[in-house]
């Protein structure tokens, strides 16, 4: 029957898609004012009010979210003081001798490349003052991009950094940064790390993800292996090689293709960059910007401010047209910890193409795909769960698991209730197997225990017969004074059956829910597919939604009551902090449609396990079983065949109906009327 339980899952379209990013940069709220100031033929200057207004609310890398990770967020002064007293090279010690002829007490030896990131215009004040102190020490390098023999500092920094925004004609924006930086095994331990953001305002309060895609990275014109990770609210560019950074000079260039950096304001698009990357622990001695657009003319407006939140200003930037297509920014000094370059353009739409319908679907996705495939998962879940039961209605079909007929089963089936009636038929069944005797004399009613091998019941079975029998005691006189020990008796056999179909249900849906599971773990691994760090997403989503769903599939275990709901407590406060977990890899709302699901399957599960559903089978197979006796009456009531069927005879209500021809000393449904009358009153 499982052949019909759909499992449509076709999303491998989705599949070509790379990985998705996701960032954060800033809100521009402001307008875009024009300005009379040109700084190149029709290209207006955004009002400084509003640039400033933009770059207000950026948001920065924090030292918990990358520390320990190289140009990024440093440790505190204290904290780097010390390790660097612990481990100096040679060009710290050329450093550390040139720096001491400043004469600044109040300057420490490591403030002009060890700052924190949000550091006040003071601190960015010490670091000019030690950068542009004489005498220091150099070394020459090769320079980008003509490999032109320079003389650069002798101390870690990045003396050549160049950023390439290539704004391509279907709205995606190919940067290409070449990075020079001068090692000495201090920071750059293990390669460059680059901070990337992982989505901008859209001046409408919300946020829009960007989609990232590695195109190459070289080091020293050699090509190196590079991944992206998540932390926080940034993409790292990570080298996969983890060997040490011998102390050098090294040129990186990292080619990425974004999408979905563009904001649409209507008639045009806004670019915003931190060319400078505000997230670098590292001086940037000479820094540039090349923007490229697809046509002439595009260029709207745009502005540059440099420096940090607390001191933003204009007039460090140098803008000059670079062909017809470009404009060239150069930044006219050093830009230093904290600080950053950030620049904004306004496009004109028309040297654009057109979005197409799929590229705003899937600026869409890059926002909201984790929830839309939640949605689907859910959706193909639901859809598939309602056919099953449309189908398992319609076809009482025989069912692989075999239920055996004894007396409580029957009852349970017919009544859907265990009660007296099915002790005293379970007291009949174990009467034929010759496990006791049932005896009546008068008024008085003897159960007598014929052996103590009882290996072919089962536990629960036993169990419940050593509450009749206790100790070494062989005979149960039926009488108002052992009620007590007849209802212990009955509980643990009620318990015990109540376990066996418990289990015996479960057996029944397990096919569907372990089916319902891979759907849904599918669903978890198509939204991490999506994300950036996907092995993390995946394990996180993929146990929570193991567990919890384990967890639900047990939630009607057979437990007394206060158990029962101590089991329950368990389960919700399970589901909710899983669902919390879940929502530190994909989105809350995303997490929450999951778990939903799970509960969608565990209360479909419910149905399919109960009297309508795949039970039904086992209903109607007792109800022939039972049409069936009544129209063999002749041959059961011969002999001794009466006592094979004189449990099934009590337990489904033929008493009246069937009786043997004579009044024989097997027939004991009599005495079983006599006992629920002697317990019940």
């Amino acid at each position: 029957m499982k052949k019909f339980f759909i499992i449509i899952f076709s999303i491998l379209f989705w599949a070509t898609i790379s990985s998705a990013a996701i960032t954060p940069l800033s809100a521009y709220n402001g307008s875009l004012k024009n300005n009379p100031q040109n700084a190149s033929g029709d290209v207006k200057v955004i009002s400084y009010d509003d640039f400033a207004q933009l770059l207000a609310k950026v948001t920065k890398a924090t030292e918990q979210d990358i520390k320990g990770k190289t140009m990024s967020v440093v440790p505190s002064l204290y904290e780097q003081q010390l390790e660097r007293e612990n481990n100096k090279s040679i060009f710290e010690k050329i450093y550390d001798k040139a720096i001491k002829k400043i004469d600044n007490s109040n300057i420490n030896n490591r403030t002009d490349i060890v700052t924190e990131i949000s550091m006040p215009t003071q601190s960015v004040a010490m670091q000019q003052q030690q950068w542009q102190t004489p005498g220091l020490p150099t070394i020459k390098v090769a320079m980008p991009p003509n490999n032109v023999i320079t003389p650069v500092l002798a101390v870690e920094h990045v003396p050549y950094y160049m950023t390439e925004l290539e704004v391509l004609n279907n709205g995606m924006v190919k940067i290409t940064e070449t990075i020079m930086v001068v090692a000495d095994g201090n920071k750059l331990k293990k390669g460059l790390t680059k901070i990337l953001p992982l989505r901008i305002h859209n001046g409408n309060g919300k946020k829009q993800h960007i989609d990232y895609t590695i195109i190459e990275v070289l080091q020293n014109d050699v090509p190196i292996d590079y991944h992206m990770t998540k932390t926080g609210d940034n993409i790292l560019l990570v080298p996969d090689n983890d060997k040490p950074l011998a102390p050098g000079v090294y040129t990186y260039r990292f080619e990425i293709l974004a999408d979905n950096l563009l904001i649409d304001k209507n008639n045009a698009y806004m670019l915003y960059w931190n060319a400078g990357g505000n997230g670098w622990n590292l001086v940037v001695d000479r820094l540039g910007v090349l923007l490229t657009l697809p046509q002439s003319g595009g260029l709207l407006e745009h502005n540059v401010l440099f420096g940090n939140e607390d001191n933003l200003h204009a007039g460090a930037v140098v803008a000059n047209p670079s062909g017809p297509t470009g404009m060239f920014y150069n930044a006219r000094k050093p830009l230093f910890i904290g600080e950053g370059m950030y620049i904004l353009a306004v496009i004109n739409k028309d040297v654009m193409l057109p979005q197409s319908i799929w590229q705003k679907f899937m600026h869409k996705f890059y926002d909201y795909g984790d929830i839309m495939l939640a949605i689907l998962g859910c959706l193909f879940i639901t859809l598939s769960l309602t056919l099953s039961w449309r189908y398992i209605i319609a076809h009482k079909k025989l069912q692989k698991l075999v239920l055996v007929k004894t007396a409580p089963v029957l009852r349970y089936l017919y009544k859907a209730k265990f009660d007296i009636v099915s002790a005293c038929g379970f007291l009949l069944d174990i009467y034929r197997k010759n496990l006791i005797d049932i005896q009546k004399s008068e008024e008085t009613i003897l159960l007598i225990k014929r052996t103590d091998n009882f290996g072919n019941l089962a536990k629960y079975e036993r169990t419940a017969i050593k509450k009749l029998f206790p100790g070494h005691e062989t005979i149960f006189n039926v009488t108002k004074n052992n009620r007590l020990t007849f209802s212990r008796f009955m509980k643990a056999l009620r318990n015990g059956f109540n376990n066996q179909m418990s289990k015996f249900k479960l057996k029944l849906i397990i096919g569907y829910a372990l089916i319902c599971l891979v759907m849904l773990l599918l669903t978890a691994a198509f939204i991490s597919y999506f994300k950036i760090n996907s092995g993390l997403t995946l394990t996180i989503s993929g146990s929570v939604l193991t567990i919890c769903w384990l967890l639900l599939l047990l939630w009607n275990v057979s437990l007394p009551g206060w158990l029962k709901a101590i089991w329950r407590f368990i389960i919700i406060d399970t589901c909710i902090v899983g669902t919390i977990l879940m929502s530190t890899v994909i989105s809350p709302i995303a997490a929450i449609i999951l778990m939903l699901s799970e509960i969608v399957i565990m209360v479909s599960m419910y149905f399919y396990e109960q009297r309508r559903g795949l039970m039904s089978y086992y209903i109607e197979d007792i109800t022939n079983y039972r049409n069936n006796i009544l129209n063999n009456t002749d041959s059961i009531t011969l002999g001794k065949n009466f006592l094979n069927y004189q449990a099934a005879i009590w337990a489904l209500e033929l008493d009246n109906e069937i009786k043997p021809l004579k009044d024989k000393e097997y027939y004991k449904i009599p005495v079983m009327h006599d006992i629920v009358k002697v317990i019940k009153e």
